[in-house]
C-alpha cells in the first residue's frame, strides 16, 4: 500500500480503531496489522492472477526467495511453483508488476529471506532471515495429503 493509500486508510478508520484500542501502542499495532493484511491481500491476489494465466493444474503455492540488488536484498518477483506432486517448477511465475507491492510489504530483507504464498490457505508467509524454513513444513503438508 502506498503512502497516500495508507493515510487514507488510517483517516477512514481512525475513529473506530481509537474507540476499540484506547491504548496508543495497541492502536498502532492494530493499524499496522490491518495495513499488513491489506498488503498481503494485494500480493495474494496478484500471485493468484499470474498463476491462473499459466493454466496449470495442481499449483498449491509459490515461493519467492531473496535476490541481491545494488541497494540491498529484496524479495525476487520471479517465483517457484509448488505442485501437488511435491515438485517445484523453478522460476515459472513472474509477478514483476507487483514489484512495488513486494517492496511495500517486505522491504529490505536478509539474504536468505523468503515468501511463501500458500494457495491452499490463502496466506502469505514471510521469513525475513530464513530462520524458520517456510518450505519444509509446506512440503510435508503436501506429502501428507498425497498419502
Amino acid at each position: 500500500m502506498d503512502m497516500d493509500s495508507a493515510v487514507a486508510f488510517v483517516a477512514a478508520n481512525l475513529t473506530a480503531f481509537a474507540a476499540a484500542y484506547p491504548d496508543p501502542e495497541k492502536l498502532r499495532d492494530a493499524l499496522r496489522d490491518r495495513l499488513n493484511d491489506n498488503a498481503d491481500a494485494a500480493v495474494l491476489d496478484g500471485v493468484r492472477e499470474e498463476v491462473a494465466k499459466l493454466n496449470r493444474n495442481g499449483v498449491l503455492g509459490v515461493y519467492f526467495s531473496a535476490d541481491e540488488w545494488d541497494n540491498g536484498w529484496f524479495i525476487n518477483t520471479t517465483g517457484d511453483l509448488i505442485l501437488d506432486d511435491g515438485t517445484t517448477d523453478d522460476g515459472a511465475v513472474d509477478v514483476y508488476h507487483l514489484n512495488d507491492r513486494f517492496g511495500e510489504a517486505f522491504g529490505t530483507v536478509g539474504s536468505s529471506a523468503g515468501v511463501l504464498v500458500d494457495l491452499t490457505t490463502n496466506k502469505v508467509e514471510f521469513d525475513d532471515y530464513g530462520d524458520s524454513n517456510l518450505l519444509e513444513p509446506f512440503m510435508a503438508k503436501i506429502a501428507a495429503r498425497a498419502q
